[in-house]
């Protein structure tokens, strides 16, 4: 497996045992019920992969430089 695959389903596996977490012990989703919520999450999501991409990108040229 890929590491950005690896990561993508710990995520995924972070977010359902979140859920589950919150579900069972009656407790309010970690996230606000509107779109803003949706478009923050998903902002912070898309920032998160274009610093990886970028730090993998550079952390690769500094390889083949050597």
């Amino acid at each position: 497996m890929k590491d950005s695959q690896i990561k993508s389903l710990l995520g995924l596996l972070i977010g359902f045992s979140i859920g589950i977490v919150c579900k069972f012990a009656s407790l309010p989703l970690p996230a606000p019920p509107m779109i803003l919520g949706s478009v923050l999450v998903l902002s912070i999501t898309l920032g998160y992969m274009l610093i990886d991409n970028y730090l993998n990108k550079q952390k690769s040229e500094k390889v083949e430089s050597k």
